[in-house]
């Protein structure tokens, strides 16, 4: 499985800056690991239109253009957040197949800076305090037996195990900071949701 270079955002916006990597190797790798990913972080997968941008990232990195600080970088974004012509479920069976008219903000910002979208990532019932039963239940990375905790789960789980380098959260009740606060080990206590 191919690594990021230099294993950070700052790394990869870097290497792709100085042409030591591709976006498509980039985004390619993130999309391998995320396709052979078993902790269960991606909601909607978006590889072929990542793999789609990272070629035109390609394409403007060759005409000596920057797209943005974040030029080339894989991230996945919380299924909370729209995307034009993307399914948004916000981890619940009643909103399946539904299609965003609209790019939420905080995603248009990431894209503006160059950024590539590579999945939506599954979280809590409408980011409350659990998954919906019939979806996919991310699992800790350092520990099955315990809760990733929050509803921006599928965020902190992809981060934390090295799937992608930055993800979009949000946070209602600790949805990003009980994930982002799980030590090497598990979260304090063993949770249910």
């Amino acid at each position: 499985m191919t690594t990021l270079p230099a294993g950070s955002v700052v790394g990869i916006a870097s290497a792709v800056a100085t042409g030591d990597a591709a976006p498509t190797e980039v985004v390619g790798a993130a999309v391998e690991r995320l396709r052979a990913d078993t902790l269960g972080v991606v909601a909607h997968p978006l590889y072929e239109t990542a793999i789609e941008r990272a070629q035109l990232a390609d394409q403007a990195v060759a005409r000596g253009e920057r797209l943005g600080p974040l030029h080339g970088v894989p991230v996945g974004v919380k299924d909370l957040y729209d995307m034009v012509d993307q399914p948004t479920a916000a981890g619940s069976t009643i909103l399946a197949g539904s299609i965003a008219d609209r790019t939420a903000t905080a995603v248009a910002k990431l894209e503006a800076a160059g950024a590539i979208v590579v999945a939506k990532l599954t979280m809590t019932e409408f980011a409350g305090g659990a998954h919906h039963t019939e979806l996919t239940r991310p699992l800790n990375p350092y520990d099955h037996s315990r809760s990733p905790a929050g509803s921006s789960s599928g965020s902190g789980v992809a981060v934390a195990a090295g799937l992608l380098p930055a993800a979009l959260g949000s946070d209602t009740v600790a949805s990003i900071r009980l994930p982002a606060g799980t030590r090497r080990g598990g979260s304090r206590d063993r949770m249910t949701a």
